[in-house]
């Protein structure tokens, strides 16, 4: 599969302060007229691409639950039909739409939620659905090919009203975006709707960066956020572009949040917290200012990003070479790819690579975890007026899977797992197997082997056996080898 990157030439540049001057609330084009009138020269960076003109058609922000968005009709439809999502505006059926902490149907999920459910995960990380999202955006916008690397993240953005559209028909990924608008994606990625119907103000994060359709949607992350209000953050830097070191920061910071709020609640312990790792593409700088660094990259960065970056690395959020270009303005594309990607790989990761060790949970036995609890004792426990059985298949389709083997959850091709191969995730949580992925042709812990689809297990068959014959280098009664190489199966 062939994608493209742009390389963006960075214009614009200007001065900025990073202290604080107390400037008060006013218009996006006032603010942007203010930066390039200011005289205090600490930090040089470029006015984003994104919504920086007066004839961008970007408003306010639409703040409503997920299946009460109806913007991008089209797409919207062809995303529900990939999913399978029924129901109506307001009130649709779908593992999209379930939230794993209640354990119950939501209306009110975001993409942090739909990206940290194991079964509806795997779509926005495999190439499969991934090339479906790219089609879609193709057919949706008029600047998006779908073999473009952008193309996915086009349909992703739309489906879950991150950042609007500048233009009609425009997904513009290659433009730059401020902090604000960084900071407002990921807060709008993250954060389900209020009862109010619009976020929350934060007074004193408005006082220091002024009052914009960005600012509400902003204040939460800026307790993740790099360079914040702590640390400075005012008007001029809050609307000017935002680099990629920055925003993988805020991420890491946001996820690990989560990740220590989890493993405090279920009794983990950290396993990672005191590994060692070694970036080469970034150095640390020690108490060299960000202003510094990013005005010459080189240099490094400063101590304090540098251990972020760390983080990142060492608990699998990213690879190091995601850093290398650290200092470039983020893009629309780039905010949400990493985004995406660097949840995934949170999700993965968590439950069976980042923690061990809980309070009650302390020994092993044959590789399963000895208090354990059995599947019967689980089973008994579930509601429902139909057999013990019969009510944990009826939970399993609720939490998005087809049917389990025991343990096992079963996504099927064509059905919850959509365009993918059938597969199987071990679901128990006490275990050391828990979220241990399983193939068609694998054996599962109860002994049974995963089919598939018929003509997925026929596949597979096929391949065993001629990896056998392969392997054996002989020919029987039923098959032959050719000169070639290849295999021809006997039908008398």
């Amino acid at each position: 599969m062939k994608y493209r990157k742009t390389l963006l030439a960075i214009i614009g540049i200007l001065a900025i302060s990073v202290t604080a001057i107390g400037v008060a609330a006013c218009s996006q084009r006032e603010s942007l007229d203010m930066l390039q009138q200011t005289d205090q020269i600490e930090l040089e960076y470029a006015v984003p691409d994104y919504d920086n003109t007066e004839e961008s058609t970007v408003a306010l922000l639409p703040w409503l639950q997920l299946s009460s968005l109806e913007s991008h009709p089209e797409l919207r439809a062809a995303f529900d039909e990939y999913f399978n999502i029924t129901g109506t505006v307001g009130n649709k059926v779908g593992k999209l739409y379930y939230n794993t902490d209640t354990e119950k149907a939501d209306q009110n999920v975001t993409l942090f939620m739909v990206l940290k459910n194991q079964s509806t995960r795997n779509a926005f990380i495999s190439l499969a659905p991934m090339e479906a999202f790219g089609a879609m955006a193709a057919e949706h916008y008029a600047d998006v090919e779908a073999d473009d690397i952008s193309a996915p993240y086009a349909t992703i953005n739309a489906y879950f009203e991150l950042l609007p559209d500048q233009e009609a028909g425009h997904f513009d990924g290659d433009s730059t975006i401020s902090r604000a608008q960084s900071m407002a994606l990921l807060m709008r990625a993250t954060t389900p709707v209020s009862e109010s119907g619009a976020p929350e103000v934060n007074k004193d994060f408005t006082t220091a960066v002024g009052e914009s359709q960005y600012t509400d949607f902003a204040a939460p992350m800026n307790e993740f956020a790099y360079l914040n209000t702590e640390k400075g953050l005012n008007i001029g830097a809050f609307n000017t572009a935002m680099s990629k070191g920055e925003y993988i920061c805020m991420i890491t910071n946001l996820i690990q949040a989560d990740y220590l709020a989890e493993i405090e609640s279920q009794g983990f312990e950290d396993i990672y917290a005191d590994k060692d790792v070694t970036i080469s593409v970034v150095t640390d700088a020690g108490n060299i200012t960000f202003a510094d660094a990013i005005s010459d990259a080189s240099k490094g960065v400063p101590t304090d990003m540098y251990k972020t970056f760390e983080t990142a690395v060492k608990y699998g959020f990213l690879t190091e070479d995601a850093l290398e270009d650290w200092d470039a303005s983020i893009t629309k594309s780039e905010a949400v790819e990493l985004f995406v990607s660097m949840v995934a790989n949170y999700s993965s990761n968590i439950g069976n690579i980042l923690y061990t060790g809980s309070d009650n949970v302390v020994t092993q036995d044959e590789g399963v975890l000895v208090e354990e609890k059995s599947l019967d004792e689980f089973i008994v426990t579930l509601p429902g007026d139909k057999s013990p059985i019969e009510n944990y298949q009826d939970w399993v389709r609720s939490q998005g899977a087809d049917y389990a083997s025991g343990w096992v959850f079963i996504y099927k091709h064509g059905e919850s797992a959509g365009n993918q191969p059938t597969y199987g995730i071990y679901m128990n949580e006490n275990s050391n197997r828990y979220l241990e992925r399983f193939e068609v042709g694998d054996y599962l812990p109860d002994g049974s082997q995963l089919t598939g689809t018929m003509e997925e297990f026929m596949a597979w068959q096929a391949q065993d056996l001629k990896d056998t014959i392969m392997e054996d280098g002989e020919e029987g009664e039923d098959y032959r080898i050719e000169d070639d190489g290849d295999f021809v199966i006997i039908i008398d």
